[in-house]
């Protein structure tokens, strides 16, 4: 399977940390955790319980971590790609809780040899013990958490899940650091407690960041409404002015978090990728597709009214990558992105040779199609239009993108160093991202990004 690959980039951007160093710090946070814990608590204690306080700390680090791994510190998600940011930060939660209950299982260990009712009757008094009371509800708190995640669209809103899943984390970080400081090792090891106050410290840090520091720098630009479109039953384009702050910027491709209630800060914005290049500023647009309450509201809005934006995010761009040819590949709402580089590309009177494949349902779902077919007399562009459910008057391709498809739109073109671009439903763009590869397109030169928050 191809992943999102992207590289690191400094155009427009302050600080990026690449990807090797990212993981670095990452593994260097829990091996610096069990070391400094070695070395405070050198060798007293048995095997079993040596490993449950590895398994511990090692957690409590994780933990802190993931504060700093949900997307929105732009050091971290520009230089890996925000979907593998987010994949990374499902993963890290469950190997979280795998190694909190081998934690509490290597306590207990020792008594199995005794037999099942007396392990069983062991746990129960760790479990109940008054000390413990902070831990226990610290790995109740990771549970609920974890489940209110994989659950999320059958019990709630979006941003009722937003806020509880941050306040709920914050709170059993300050359980855990409890646990950690009074019951943990830091109890009998006061060394170790400015280190654990140093990692949970940096955890409220990024905590403060995400849910005070960018909603307030936010606030420093606004921006007015100016229309909101129906392209389709089920397609919005949004279009907004900049009307104060600093002048904003971003590279096509790019995304932003816009907030239609901008009186309210986190967890009341949404991502959306900018449809218009850069060169429009400070006009922006947006291609919106109504799936939820805040999408289905959208129509209701009326030309003026305030919006906040936080950004830009996002790694799908053309610029400052090795692109001697160009494949964009849209599925339905996955055009925003796509037709945002276009335009720009446009703008700037590019002349390198350019490959657009756009999916849809049906053709009255290909919006933009006529300035797509527009534009290819202003670049080196050819489009591939193809729909699920072809009418008998369609002149353009009929079912999903295959590699026969891929085939057409790659011939001709450089394989070696030609970018591909993808945007669509993740199935579509793992299926697309194989298939572009099999025709020999470097896995470097394959970019996709997808917003997936469960």
């Amino acid at each position: 399977m191809v992943i999102s690959t992207v590289r690191e980039l400094n155009q427009g951007r302050k600080f990026i940390l690449p990807p090797s160093l990212l993981a670095v710090l990452y593994i260097g946070l829990i091996a610096s955790t069990l070391a400094a814990t070695a070395v405070a608590t050198p060798g007293s204690d048995s095997f079993a319980q040596e490993a449950a306080r590895g398994m511990g700390v090692a957690a409590a680090a994780m933990l802190a971590a993931q504060f700093v791994s949900s997307g929105r510190i732009k050091a971290l998600s520009s230089g890996v790609g925000l979907d593998v940011v987010l994949g990374f930060h499902r993963f890290a939660a469950s190997m979280l809780l795998w190694f909190v209950a081998l934690h509490v299982l290597a306590f207990v260990a020792p008594t199995l040899a005794l037999g099942p009712a007396r392990a069983g009757q062991h746990l129960l008094t760790l479990l109940t013990s008054p000390r413990m009371l902070t831990g226990v509800l610290a790995v109740a708190g990771l549970l609920a958490i974890i489940v209110a995640s994989v659950k999320r669209d059958a019990w709630m809103k979006y941003e009722v899940w937003r806020l509880t899943h941050g306040c709920s984390a914050l709170v059993v970080l300050a359980l855990t650091g409890h646990h950690v400081m009074t019951t943990g090792t830091a109890s009998f090891a006061p060394g170790l407690w400015g280190f654990w106050l140093v990692v949970f410290g940096a955890a409220g840090a990024a905590f403060a960041h995400i849910y005070v520091g960018r909603p307030l720098l936010a606030r420093r630009v606004s921006w007015r409404l100016d229309a909101v479109t129906k392209l389709t039953p089920r397609l919005l384009e949004v279009t907004m002015t900049q009307t104060r702050g600093p002048a904003f910027s971003f590279i096509a491709g790019q995304f932003v978090w816009l907030n239609f209630r901008p009186g309210l800060t986190q967890p009341f914005d949404n991502p959306f990728s900018i449809a218009s290049g850069p060169e429009e500023l400070p006009r922006m647009r947006f291609l919106i597709k109504t799936v939820g309450d805040l999408t289905r509201s959208l129509p209701g809005l009326r030309p003026g009214a305030d919006i906040g934006v936080d950004g830009p995010h996002g790694d799908l761009i053309v610029e400052g990558r090795d692109a001697g040819s160009i494949l964009l590949v849209a599925g339905g709402v996955g055009l925003a992105p796509l037709i945002g580089v276009l335009r720009s590309l446009a703008a700037q009177g590019d002349k390198r040779p350019i490959r657009c494949i756009y999916a849809a349902g049906a053709p009255g779902n290909l919006v933009y199609a006529d300035e797509m077919r527009r534009l290819e007399s202003q670049l080196n562009l050819v489009n591939f239009f193809t729909v699920d459910e072809a009418p008998p008057d369609w002149a353009g391709g009929a079912g999903p993108i295959d590699a026969t498809l891929i085939r057409r739109a790659l011939d001709s073109l450089d394989r070696d160093h030609t970018l591909a671009l993808i945007c669509g439903p993740t199935p579509m763009m793992i299926a697309t991202a194989d298939m572009i590869a099999e025709e020999g397109v470097p896995l470097s030169g394959i970019v996709y990004e997808r917003f997936a928050y469960d």
